[in-house]
């Protein structure tokens, strides 16, 4: 300890100034030796709190509180309970509540930038959670009013197709009726005429022509379906071997052919007699052709006809078929096979002679005969079946001069409009 006299204030007083000197634990020491600087105490407290952790690490927990209770004795006045006033003695403390000492607030919480990082794609994540949430809440909305839309507007197209079909339906049936009665009116008059001609034949009352209505009655297509294409299938056994037969006949008078399959398979068109027959070499119309010599041609026309020359006679309903054909000549009663038959005969537009042979009881074609020049092609029809509402021959038998060329079976029958040849 040291002291400095000599010392006066404002007033001109003297006054001692004491100067005690201790360590950083209390204890005294002695003064310094005299201009040496105090010796250093313990660092200043800092002035915003402890210092700031290392990078990435949390903050130093604050300090403890510590509370500082201080003892209050109480003195009783010895005049209680003699009818004075207690009161508090002067120099005892005016509360007895504990003092707390101030403790300063803990310092800010740092937040490391790792940390701000992932509280903001957090927030981002729930934001994009809760929008995509709203869009298929949206679309499950619009789909099922989109649902909704197609089934009124499939109901809207099936009740505008219903009206239009009952409309079409209506007006077809009065068309028809009308047809009808036109009918009936004609019929009538016909038959008082005594003229049993059916509407669609371009026959008229001659022998030979009554013998070609009696076939067709016979047939059973006397009525438009007479005008219909026909597809026939089959086989053909020619020379020994046996190969699929499938054809095509048009009411045009012209006819697509086909025998065997794959690698083997010919194709063929007979035309009218004035167009010839050429065979396909590409297998299609729109391919290659090629015009075959006039006995084969004579023998194909042979295999794929039956009674193409009566029907481009007997029909108006036959088209692209020349109108100036010769007329049907009957020949009287012929015998075929060892069958009497009514023959009836015609020339063709390239002059070739066909002789046609029907059964003088069931008035269907038992045969037919082609002559061209020296070329001569007879044929034999036999087994005749309903096929699909059209009696026609099943087999038929194709000779050449007295010897058989071949022979043709059909297993399956049908007319229809609107056939096709390959293209």
């Amino acid at each position: 300890m040291s002291k400095e006299d000599d010392k006066q204030n404002l007033d001109g007083e003297n006054y001692e100034i004491e100067i005690e000197y201790v360590d950083e634990f209390g204890r005294p020491i002695s003064p310094p030796p005299s201009g040496m600087p105090a010796p250093f105490g313990p660092p200043p407290p800092m002035p915003f709190g402890p210092p700031p952790p290392p990078f990435g690490m949390p903050p130093f927990p604050p300090p403890p509180i510590q509370w500082i209770e201080e003892e209050i004795e109480e003195e009783v006045d010895e005049s209680f309970g003699s009818g004075e006033t207690p009161r508090l003695d002067e120099s005892s403390p005016s509360s007895a509540q504990p003092q707390t000492a101030f403790v300063p607030p803990p310092p800010p919480v740092r937040v490391s930038h790792e940390k701000r990082g992932r509280e903001f794609v957090a927030n981002k994540n729930v934001k994009a959670h809760s929008m995509m949430e709203e869009g298929r809440k949206r679309a499950r909305a619009n789909a099922k009013s989109s649902i909704v839309d197609v089934y009124l507007r499939i109901l809207k197209g099936i009740l505008i197709m219903s009206a239009v079909t009952a409309v079409a339906v209506g007006l077809a049936i009065f068309a028809f009726s009308i047809l009808n009665d036109g009918a009936e009116e004609t019929g009538g008059a016909a038959e008082s005429a005594g003229d049993s001609l059916l509407i669609g034949y371009r026959l008229g009352n001659t022998p030979a022509e009554n013998l070609v209505r009696q076939y067709y009655e016979a047939v059973g297509d006397n009525d438009v379906g007479a005008w219909s294409d026909i597809m026939l299938k089959g086989f053909i056994h020619v020379n020994g071997k046996t190969e699929e037969f499938y054809c095509i006949k048009k009411s045009n008078g012209r006819t697509f052919a086909k025998i065997g399959i794959t690698d083997n398979e010919r194709s063929y068109i007979v035309g009218p007699f004035g167009e010839g027959v050429v065979r396909l070499l590409d297998g299609r119309v729109s391919g290659r052709k090629e015009l075959l010599p006039e006995r084969d041609a004579l023998a194909m026309r042979a295999i794929v006809s039956i009674d193409e020359p009566l029907f481009s006679r007997a029909f108006e309903q036959a088209r692209d078929v020349d109108t100036t054909l010769s007329k049907i000549v009957d020949e009287g009663e012929a015998d075929f096979n060892g069958k009497a038959c009514d023959a009836l005969s015609m020339v063709e537009q390239d002059g070739t002679r066909v002789t046609m042979y029907l059964d003088a009881e069931t008035h269907l074609i038992d045969g037919a005969t082609y002559l061209h020049g020296e070329n001569k092609i007879t044929v034999a029809y036999s087994k005749y079946r309903d096929q699909n509402g059209l009696m026609i021959p099943t087999e038929w038998t194709v000779s050449d001069d007295g010897r058989e060329y071949a022979k043709v079976e059909i297993t399956y029958a049908v007319k229809d409009k609107g056939f096709f040849f390959p293209q």
